[in-house]
């Protein structure tokens, strides 16, 4: 099951964590008090509460996410979404997530490519192929795409390796091994390597066949 989205989460921390920490808007507050809950490890000594299992400590954040989002506007609430989303899938709430995400999608730009690659992921884990590829085809439609447009072409590589349409996921992964082939290795995004590594393997089982 792809865990991007929880990637995209940690991408954006930085920003957040630096919004919230300067303002006094107690919504702003509430979300990183939320934020430090679902990111800290078990056994970080500056939890103010202890929590016994990852599971409790995720429950807790998630509540605390719920408070949130049904107060927040904006981008702050699709902020408070993506991480909501995040801690239902941790929680293996994957129908809670899917409705969470959806909500998400609905936003425009950036947001809403996260909630559409959310979507994907989850329809990618439940096998129902179309319906991925469908949302992962609405990111690379969004003029916002450019963040995100590598790494959805990949997991569209590996969707039509599951799918056994070996032609269109070689096609798919040519171009982004041609894309950064000439670059320096330094400078090579670590996508790179997964793509030529999965271009290999599929020209591997086509030599074999």
């Amino acid at each position: 099951m792809w865990v991007f989205t929880v990637v995209v989460v940690l991408s954006l921390i930085a920003g957040g964590l630096k919004y919230t920490q300067i303002t006094k808007d107690k919504n702003a507050e509430a979300l990183y008090q939320a934020e430090r809950t679902y990111l800290r490890p078990l056994d970080d000594a500056a939890f103010d509460t202890k929590y016994e299992t990852e599971k409790e400590k995720n429950e807790a954040a998630l509540k605390s996410l719920d408070t949130y989002v049904s107060k927040a506007s904006g981008n702050d609430r699709a902020q408070g979404l993506i991480y909501k989303a995040s801690c239902q899938m941790e929680l293996g709430k994957m129908d809670e997530a899917e409705a969470t995400y959806s909500e998400l999608a609905k936003e425009s730009g950036s947001y809403g490519a996260i909630g559409q690659i959310g979507l994907g992921d989850i329809y990618f884990g439940k096998k129902d192929y179309d319906k991925a590829l469908g949302s992962y085809k609405k990111v690379l439609s969004n003029r916002d795409k450019a963040l995100f447009d590598d790494f959805v072409k990949l997991r569209i590589s590996v969707l039509y390796k599951e799918k056994g349409d070996l032609e269109n996921a070689e096609l798919e992964l040519e171009s982004l091994v041609q894309k950064y082939d000439s670059l320096e290795d330094a400078e090579k995004p670590p996508l790179y390597q997964d793509a030529k590594t999965l271009l290999e393997e599929i020209k591997g089982d086509g030599e074999e066949s």
